[in-house]
């Protein structure tokens, strides 16, 4: 009962927020009850965690932009954006925490799916969650080694460790059709509110755009 209306307080606190915080308490609205848990719990981490995810869709927008990299739904975008803010967060955190975040955000993407929602206007499945945290874990790989060298852009290494393959992708054909393990298309209207499709996980120097 404490607990329940401690929770209960913090939410009222969070609604008179909004009337004041404007853009940022709508963020904050449309994160999944996990990730609301959580920021609860540690909101100046919160903060910190909120602006490394807009400095990483900044920068994935920007190379999409300038065609550096391609493909946000499971593709070299897809997988730069999770290593980056991992990456970033990695910066303030530790990897314990980075890694707590970044499972919330998965969790969240399954109870999306289960509400039907979309993220980058697909539905969230099993293989690209596990290719998000597969992401997350090179992210927080590669900010050792950025910390270790001191030197060059973090992004550009980024970069360099999908063309080299260091990072991962689902399987597409030339035509951005989804793969299985057998290099069959993959027809996801059969796969309607169904967690799990038999995509294929591979590294992400596997796509045909010459670098």
């Amino acid at each position: 009962m404490k607990f329940r209306t401690t929770f209960t307080v913090l939410l009222f606190f969070f609604a008179l927020l909004e009337i004041q915080a404007g853009e940022k308490m709508r963020e904050w609205r449309k994160l999944s009850r996990p990730e609301k848990a959580w920021s609860l719990m540690h909101p100046h981490k919160a903060k910190i965690v909120y602006k490394c995810a807009l400095r990483a869709r900044t920068v994935t927008d920007s190379l999409e932009k300038n065609g550096v990299i391609t493909d946000r739904n499971g593709g070299q975008l897809d997988a730069f954006r999770h290593a980056y803010w991992s990456a970033l967060m990695m910066q303030h955190f530790s990897e314990q925490t980075v890694r707590r975040v970044g499972e919330n955000h998965e969790k969240g993407n399954y109870i999306d799916f289960m509400k039907g929602n979309l993220e980058e206007g697909e539905r969230s499945d099993s293989l690209a969650s596990v290719m998000d945290l597969r992401n997350n874990e090179s992210g927080i790989e590669i900010a050792k080694l950025h910390a270790a060298n001191k030197s060059g852009s973090l992004i550009q290494l980024i970069i360099e460790q999908i063309w080299n393959g260091k990072l991962c992708i689902l399987k597409k054909d030339a035509f951005g059709n989804y793969l299985n393990a057998k290099d069959e298309i993959i027809n996801v209207n059969d796969f309607k509110n169904k967690w799990y499709i038999p995509k294929c996980i591979v590294s992400s120097d596997a796509v045909l755009v010459k670098h």
